[in-house]
Order: C-alpha cells, then structure tokens, then sequence
C-alpha cells in the first residue's frame, strides 16, 4: 500500500478572485471598515452591515474569546449577548464611523476575567496530589451556558485542568503523567498563558507589543467576529492559519525543511523532511538545539516569531546556530541552508488493490483536492494511481474513497470528475447578481469506465459532493456510504493563495455551485444509492448544523445537452466540432441495480456479527464525533470489529456484486429486474 497522511480540510473549496492588498504587515483599526466591505462586495447574501451582524459579532467576539465558558460570568456576558435594538443601532453607526469602543471594553472584560482565572489556577494548581485523582474519575463535559456564579466559575476552571491532565494521562500513561504532574501542569499553565496573552496585548513570553502589534491584534479579533456573522464559511485568518491553510491547499512550501519543536524554554530540531535542504545538507541532525536564526539570538524571540524568521520569503538563505551534544560536550554549529519549494510528496492519497477472479479491485483514498505551480496536484495523482493499478493486473473496478475529503480547488475537483467522463459539464456556479458560469470536461477521454463506486460519508464534504454528486448525475458511478455527505453547497473566494506578506487573509461565500442534474447539495448532502453507515453515520456534522448556513434549497435546469450559452462566438466551432460529439451519454444501468444491489448488501450487513458489533458501539457512542471517541484513528471507531474497516469491506462486496452482474449482462445471462442472480452474489 502506497501510504499518505493528510490533514482536516475546513470543509471548503476555492475559486481565486483577487480583492484586497495592503502594504502594510499589521493591521489598523481603518482596516477593519475597508477589509469588511471587500467582503461586503463579494458576498453572495450580506451587503452591508445592519443590526443582525453587529449582535451576531459580539456573540462571535465573545466565543472567540471564551468557547469553553471558563472565563465569563453569565452577568459579564448578558449585555452583550442580548444588547436592545437601541444599542445595536448606536453600536452599527460607530461602526460606519470607525469607532469599535464597544469591542473595546469587551476586551477589558477580557483581561479582568483572565486577571481572574489566573489567581484561581494559582491557588487550584497547588493541589498537585488532589487533580491527579480527581482526573482519573470521571470529569464534567464542556459547559455550555456560562457560569452563574465565581464559585461554579472556579469548579470549571478546576475540571478544564483535570479534563488536560486526564487527556495527557491516556496519551503518555498514567504512571508517567503522576510521576511528573508538576511538569504536566507547568506545560498546560504556558499553554494557557500563551493563548491568554494574546488578549493582554502581550507576546507569548508576557513582554507587552508595541502599539501597532496590539491594534493588529485588536483588529484581527473585530474581523474575525464581524466575517463568521456573514455566513458558515466566510472567515479571516491570522498569517500563521493563512500559511498553513496555503500549505494544505498547495500540497507544498518554500522552506529548509526542519519541523522546530519547542523543548522547555529550548527550541531544538524536532525532525528533518527527507530530500528537503536540511536533510541534503548532512550538517542538521534531531535534537540539536538553534542558538541563533539569521544571526538573532532565539532566546529573544517567541517560538512564532521563531518559524516566522524561516518562512520570512525575503529572504533565500537561511544560517542556523546550533548546540549539539556529543557524548559529553557541547559542539556548535553554523549551517546555511537555502530555501526551497519543498513538496508535500506523503500527504495526499493512499492506493492499494486486492485480487478478484483474474484480475484486481482497485481502492484509491483522496483526501483533499490539491494543486501547486511545480505540477503537484490531485487529478495527476489519481491518474498516475490508476495507470499503476492497471500494470499491477486487469483493473475490474475501482473505488474511489471521499470519506474524509472535506474540499480543496474546484478546478481540481472539475478534473478529478473528467477522469471518469468523456466530456460534459461538471459543476455550475451561481453568483448573487444571477450570473452562472460553467465548469467542464472538455478532453473526451476517461481513464477508467469500468464498475465504480464513489465512497462517502457524512464528513464528505464541498468539491468532494462535487465529484460524487457529478458522477451520479452521470450515471457512471454509484454513491455508496453513509445516507448522505455534508451538505455544503457554496463557493468561496480567496486570498490565502494570492498574497505574501498581506496584512489580511479571508475567504468568503460568493455564491453556490449545482451538479449537471441542476442539484445542489446545499444542506441536503448527496444522497447514497446504497447505504453502508460509517462511524460519522449518526455524528451530529453537516452544514445543517452550522450557525448562519445559507437555507435557501433550490434547483437550476439540467445542462447534460450542453447548449454553450456562455462560450465565447470565436471558440464555438471547436466546440461543436471536438466537444459536444464526445458529451458524456447518461448510464442508467447502475441505477437500475440498486435494487438488487441495495438488497444484496442489506442481507450481508444483518447476517454480519461483527458489523452488528459495531452498530451497538455506535448506538453507545451517540452523536459523539467518531475523532473524539477514540485516538488510534481508524475509519470503524479504533475497534477491529473482524475488518479494519467494515465500511471499506462491505463497499468491495458491492463492487464484486457490480463486476458479476456487468458480466452477467455482456453473456446476455442477466436482465435488469431478473431477481435470478441474487442467491449466486457473493454474501
């Protein structure tokens, strides 16, 4: 098996629509107006600003601040929860004025009540032999509901420590978290701290920011409330989440290579990518600790400020000064390592293939949809994937695995569909002013068109319900899983991949997408033909769920005869020369299968022991998000219930039942409504 790791996907897909620059680094309290009417601009519902978003901004400043109710008492945060008409009027004109005084004195509630939480956690922590015990008990969830009182206040303070030491235990082991609790609790009150210290206006090792950092920071926090209020995926970033968002997107990044670990008050080498510029240069081994970057002393700068000097583009070469022991001495030293684009070659897909009759069942497991100027990108991955199955042995059908893949770049999503289409439309996009463009397939080939299953479940989401949902329009394809994916149905714009060095990073909903069907899967999700539930089958997750989702359910005219309205008169002929003679034809066969297909698969999944294991561990288990329940990460809950996923196991059943009936009907043996082949199906 070809193994890959891969990250969580913020449930997005991106168009690129450059909107805002700034010269400037750090943000200004101006900025805030300017940035939010960029937004205002591109926004497919909210325009301008009005009561709603004010009251829903100071709710969102507030969560920002407080989302697991250890700070705030419910009297501190009533006013602002539920402010009168008339204030959130005065509070909307100081807005068009450029006056945030209201976001302002929450900030001073803030760093009363951190003020606060700290005198409690000093005396809390003393307690040292009392938590460890406590926290091998059970321990209170996360409140919702802020606290009544000082004295309730001061009991989730108390549980928020046990609740991280009860976690540390299970992840290190018990004996070694009770040996060293006083080290565990130094570790959580720096952790705490330094998210703290961000709303005292004070870098992460407590030194106050001059007063440009502080009104970045008090900017940042306004705009990141004011943005959530708009809608369920209109967000901004702080440069350090638009980096990382920008490395998943890209699948790369200019670097040296080192993943930095904070060690104490050290910063060592916590480990080098291979082929990368450290790892080449022999001269930077794990564990040596940096001195200096670029000739500043790391002493003197925040662990941030530290991965900021390496990722500073300005600048090619990067010289380290490093400690690194030998037995027993100390030796330093200097090594210059130049940037490069290091690309992020383990963290994209896995592949693999079991044999079937005389040939193989191919399983290919995309993550994300990904794309970077050096040619990395998800539709080339799964191509070269299918090419390398096809030498492994005679490809009879292929699953492809959206399970967790939760978006990326819509124009990979448009090419990973073309894969499986000769031509056609794949997804069209509908702004707020009417105006729809669409996104097609335009080479006639596919590369695989034999039995295919799109798997997926209820964390699929946004350019994967793109492809599955295209590929069923089709017909070319069946959507097996959980009843249905996600439910994100929106577009968003943004800035993350175009800017360097910009003060402000956002993306925001422009609009909403819909599948050749004229669908969109817009709260609904993509239904599956064939139900087969996963651990997210019961999770509480979807756009359904999600403050300030777009409602509105609607449907366009289907674009299966492509009519090329929106081609440009001079590319016409081309099209109707190379493009519509290859337009996908519409396969009903599949569908008309889903009976005795769905039939097959419901007898398999009752008479299967441990698959009834494993719904009685789901029942138990509730609506509790499956990565929550359990840390060893497997798609069936951490549980080896006979299989390693049933849900993967019981999809391949089907996958057989589709290549035995396909042959079946090529020997004229089988007519679709025959109920004939059912008892010979493999149970």
């Amino acid at each position: 098996m070809l193994k890959f790791l891969r990250y969580p996907f913020l449930f997005s897909f991106f168009i690129f629509i450059s909107v805002f620059s700034s010269q400037n680094e750090l943000l200004e309290t101006k900025d805030i107006n300017k940035i939010m009417q960029e937004i205002f601009n591109q926004h497919v519902d909210q325009k301008e600003i009005s009561t709603s978003i004010i009251q829903s901004s100071l709710r969102n400043f507030i969560e920002q601040f407080d989302p697991e109710k250890i700070y705030l008492l419910e009297k501190e945060a009533e006013p602002y929860l539920n402010s009168s008409q008339t204030r959130l009027l005065a509070i909307e004109e100081e807005y068009k004025k450029g006056n945030y005084s209201s976001y302002q004195e929450l900030n001073q509630l803030f760093q009363k009540a951190i003020s606060r939480a700290r005198s409690y956690r000093s005396l809390i922590e003393l307690e040292s032999s009392k938590l460890f015990q406590e926290a091998q008990g059970k321990v209170s969830p996360i409140a919702t509901t802020f606290a009544q009182n000082e004295q309730e206040l001061k009991i989730r303070i108390r549980e928020h420590l046990l609740r991280f030491i009860k976690s540390e235990a299970h992840r290190y082991g018990a004996k070694n978290i009770e040996k060293n609790l006083p080290k565990t609790i130094a570790v959580y009150e720096n952790a705490v701290r330094g998210y703290e210290e961000e709303y005292n206006y004070r870098s992460p090792n407590g030194n106050l920011l001059n007063k440009a950092q502080q009104e970045n920071l008090f900017a940042l926090h306004v705009l990141k409330a004011l943005a959530r209020s708009l809608d369920a995926h209109t967000t901004i970033y702080n440069p350090e989440e638009a980096y990382d968002m920008k490395v998943r997107l890209e699948k790369g990044f200019e670097g040296i290579g080192i993943a930095f670990q904070k060690n104490g008050d050290k910063v060592i080498v916590g480990n080098l990518i291979k082929n990368a510029p450290a790892d080449k240069s022999g001269l930077v081994k794990v564990k040596d600790e940096v001195l200096e970057i670029n000739g500043i002393p790391v002493n003197h700068l925040t662990f941030d400020e530290v991965l900021t000097q390496v990722r500073e583009g300005k600048r090619d070469t990067i010289t380290l000064l490093l400690n690194r022991k030998n037995q027993s001495e100390n030796e330093t030293v200097t090594v210059s390592l130049k940037r490069e684009l290091i690309p992020m070659d383990d963290d994209r897909i896995d592949v693999s293939y079991e044999n079937f009759g005389n040939g193989i069942i191919g399983k290919i497991t995309l993550y994300s949809f990904y794309q970077n100027e050096q040619g990395v990108s998800s539709e080339k991955d799964i191509r070269e994937a299918i090419q390398q199955l096809n030498k492994e042995g005679d490809l009879r059908g292929l699953i492809l695995d959206l399970r967790e893949n939760s978006g990326g770049f819509l124009s990979q999503a448009v090419k990973v569909a073309g894969l499986f289409i000769t031509s056609g439309v794949v997804v069209i996009s509908k702004y707020a002013n009417g105006d729809e463009k669409l996104y097609r397939d335009v080479d006639g080939k596919t590369i695989f068109d034999g039995p295919l299953i799109v798997l997926t479940s209820r964390a699929t989401a946004s350019a994967a319900e793109i492809v599955a949902q295209a590929l069923q329009d089709y017909g070319v394809a069946l959507i097996v899983g959980d009843d249905r994916t996600y439910g994100k149905g929106t577009i968003q714009s943004q800035t993350i991949t175009d800017k360097e060095n910009a003060a402000s990073y956002f993306k925001v909903t422009v609009g909403k997408y819909y599948t050749p069907s004229g669908k969109t899967p817009q709260l609904s999700g993509v239904k599956s033909d064939i139900i087969v539930p996963g651990p997210f089958a019961k999770a509480h997750i979807g756009e359904e769920y999600l403050e300030h989702a777009l409602k509105k359910e609607d449907k366009i005219p289907a674009v299966f005869a492509d009519k090329l309205i929106d081609i440009d008169p001079d590319l016409k002929s081309w099209y109707l020369k190379y493009y519509i003679p290859s337009l996908q034809h519409r396969q009903r066969i599949w569908k008309e299968l889903v009976p005795i297909l769905n039939k097959n698969s419901e007898w398999r999944i009752a008479h299967n022991k441990n698959y009834q294991l494993f719904f009685k561990r789901l029942d138990d288990q509730g609506d509790q998000n499956p990565a929550d329940a359990d840390e060893e990460g497997s798609l069936m809950g951490g549980k080896n219930f006979g299989s390693d996923d049933l849900q993967m196991a019981e999809t391949v059943s089907i996958l057989k039942d589709m290549i035995y009936l396909q042959t079946k009907m090529r020997n004229n043996e089988y007519m679709v409504g025959s109920e004939e082949p059912l008892k010979k199906l493999a149970h």
